[in-house]
Formats: structure tokens, sequence, C-alpha cells
């Protein structure tokens, strides 16, 4: 290799691309390996997890006090004696059995009445609302953790810290500028051969990084030199966090995908990498019909990975470490359907969980009776739910980020800076 030329470096690239070697995550993670340098990575994370669909806040946070609660939901109420309760007003759905002992750890805060003015009951444009912090449309090129990730790098734009496990990158995570990976696990982390490939995978995958140890000198592009040593460095930074999470011996037994996601997300939290926002997210909450056994589910599958996750982290000595925030794009309307299940709706509740977070009730809960069209009126606008975030843990300006000055929340222990 020390005596190849730049035509048969390029020769050899072409062959082993068209014989099928191929990163599945890493080509799209490698720049944010390769030069992504925390600000702080024993520092504070932030982990998103977005239940997507539109998460029924009525049956999650249950209004146990309110007689209309009962008579909007003949079928679907959860009667009051089978709720968690947290105080004499309000109780948990029975299946977040994992939450109601966070909140008697004082590690979980309830947000009443998230939403924003004007709503919009389209999924798709109502998560884009949240993901950019945005209900105008303005900086819907960006989202809000985007932009966070971009404030707090320190200047290395070329890849920012801060990770998307599961799915394609989120607007909530997209930066104006840089580059943040969204990778699916582990094996997104490894080179791979194509099965269809009819060459040789062991020597396809010897070739790869032979040809990263290109020399430098005689006509090398500049721009090829670049592209070497990056990829160089996301293949042994890939390989470290691979030994890293494979040497990881997890506190609990992770169920399920959000589970999985997570329990990957403290994989790399305990790997010491640079991220410091982690962003998921777990489906099926559109809930129009026989709802009962699909939230049912949804909850205990929820409620699980993230107990597991938090129980984890802190045995790994990461509790004072990482705070969980949970939202959904909009709740669902008072009164069920005919069809035993709930449609699209407004505002609803947002969780705050972890050792860091100060646990109780915030905000107002909406009125069952005043409405808007059959939907709850928002009480907290859910950009205060963000500043909150920024200024009381990231400890970033919330309006360079957000675009204005909201009210905080006290939902951290501690002095809010």
């Amino acid at each position: 290799m020390r005596h190849i030329s730049r035509r048969d470096f390029l020769h050899l690239s072409t062959r082993a691309a068209a014989g099928g070697v191929f990163l599945p995550g890493l080509h799209r993670i490698a720049p944010a390996l390769a030069g992504a340098q925390g600000p702080d990575a024993d520092g504070r994370i932030l982990v998103v997890i977005e239940l997507s669909g539109g998460n029924d806040g009525l049956n999650t946070v249950v209004p146990l006090a309110d007689d209309a609660y009962a008579k909007a939901r003949p079928t679907l109420a959860v009667p009051a004696k089978a709720a968690l309760r947290l105080d004499d007003a309000f109780g948990l759905h029975p299946e977040l059995q994992r939450l109601r002992a966070l909140w008697d750890d004082g590690q979980l805060a309830v947000v009443h009445g998230v939403g924003y003015p004007q709503p919009n009951r389209s999924h798709f444009a109502s998560m884009d609302i949240w993901h950019s912090a945005d209900p105008g449309g303005g900086l819907r090129r960006s989202g809000w953790l985007g932009r966070t990730l971009a404030a707090n790098a320190g200047g290395h734009a070329r890849a920012l810290p801060g990770m998307q496990v599961g799915g394609e990158l989120s607007l909530a995570m997209r930066p104006e500028h840089g580059q943040v990976p969204s990778i699916s696990g582990p094996e997104s982390l490894l080179l791979r051969t194509d099965p269809r490939s009819g060459q040789d995978a062991a020597a396809e995958l010897r070739t790869i990084p032979a040809l990263s140890a290109f020399p430098r000198g005689e006509d090398e592009a500049a721009a090829l030199r670049c592209a070497r040593e990056a990829f160089a460095a996301a293949c042994a930074e890939g390989e470290r966090l691979r030994r890293l999470a494979a040497g990881y011996t997890p506190a609990v037994a992770y169920e399920g995908g959000l589970g999985q996601r997570l329990g990957f997300v403290a994989r790399m939290i305990d790997a010491r990498t640079p991220a410091r926002i982690y962003y998921t997210s777990t489906g099926g909450y559109d809930t129009h019909a026989s709802q009962e056994g699909a939230h049912n589910n949804l909850h205990r599958g929820f409620a699980r990975a993230l107990g597991d996750f938090l129980r984890d982290l802190a045995e790994h000595g990461h509790r004072d470490r990482v705070a969980v925030l949970v939202f959904s794009e909009f709740g669902r309307r008072v009164a069920e359907n005919g069809s035993r299940g709930t449609d699209h709706g407004t505002a609803g509740p947002v969780f705050l969980a972890g050792f860091p977070v100060r646990g109780g009730l915030y905000g107002t809960h909406p009125s069952l009776t005043d409405l808007d069209q059959g939907d709850l009126k928002f009480t907290t606008d859910f950009r205060s739910v963000y500043a909150s975030v920024l200024r009381g843990w990231l400890r970033a300006s919330d309006a360079s980020i957000l675009g204005a000055e909201y009210p905080s929340l006290p939902l951290f222990r501690g002095r809010v800076v």
C-alpha cells in the first residue's frame, strides 16, 4: 500500500464499492465519530423520548376529582380506584407503575396542559411545530435541539455532540449547519459487506481500512486526504465504541424496541461519547379505536423501558448526569368516540424524569368543561418547558435557541441557571 498510486487507489475504491463494502450507519456517523469534541464528556446529558401518534394525556395523568372526565368517557375513563394516585386530584394510568416509583422517589415531574396557540391537529404539522419550537413556521429548517447542539459545539460545526437512536433524523435534532448522526444500534458502528456480493467478504473488509492508510504526497488531492483521515478516524472510533459497548453489562434486562434503544443509549453514555443530547421515539399512540388494550400495552412497555434505563444508569454511576424529557405531538379530544377510542386533540402532559429532576406537578390542568370545539385549552406553552430544560439543565440560552424568552419552571434540583 505504501507505493499505491492515486489511480490505483480510486480503482480499488470503485471495486470495493461495486463489490458491496458498505457502512450501514457508519457512513452517516463517520464525521461525528471522527470530529466531535464534546464540551464536557462527563457533563449533563438530556435524553428525549417522543411518544409518536398523539398520546391520550387524560388517560395518562388521570383527573381523579373531575366528574366531567367520567361523563366524557363512559367506557374509556380509568376508574379512580385503579389509578396510581399522585395526590387527591390526579393519578397515573395503572400500567405506569414504574413512573409511580419514580414519583415516590421525587424523580418525576408532570407538567399539565402543555400545548401552543392555534393548535394544529395534523400529526406532521404539529410534530414539526414541537420539533422546531416555532408555531409560526419561521424556524422549521432546524430543530430546537439541533440549534442547542450547534450553540454548544464550541465552533466544531462539522460534527455536533448529539445522537439520534432509531429512524431518520428528526427535525428536532437538525441544526442549520453541521451533522448529527442517526443510528440504529451497535451494528451501525461496524463495517459490513453486502451479502449479495460475489467478492470475498474478509478481503473487502481488509481493503477499506487499508485504503484509508494511503500515504500523503504525490498527486493525492487535499479533499481525498481529508476524506481518508476522517474515515480512518471514524473507523477507529467506531471500533472503540463497539468494544466498549460490547463490554458493557447492563444492570437490567431491556425489553421491547424502546427498551433496546434506551439500552444502547446507556452503553453510549457509559462509553463517554461526546454526545450531550440523545433522541429516540416510540410509536402507536394514534388510538382512534379500541384504545384501552392498546394504551395498556403502550404504557406498560414505555414505563418499563424508562424505569429500566434510569436504574441502569444509576447502577453504572450516571444517576446525576441524565435527565429525560418525554412528550407527544398532541393529546386527544376530551370525549371518547364511537369506536371506543379518542381522536386528535390538543394539549397534554409532558414528563421530566431522573435524579436531577425536581419531582411534582407543575402548571394548571386544563378545564374539562371550558373547551375549544371539544378540545382542551392549553395552559403551559411548550416553549416554557423547553426554556426550563435549556436554562435549568443544559445551561443554554433559551432566547437564542427559541427566538424569545419564555417563563421557566423549577423542574430541576438546585439553582436554575
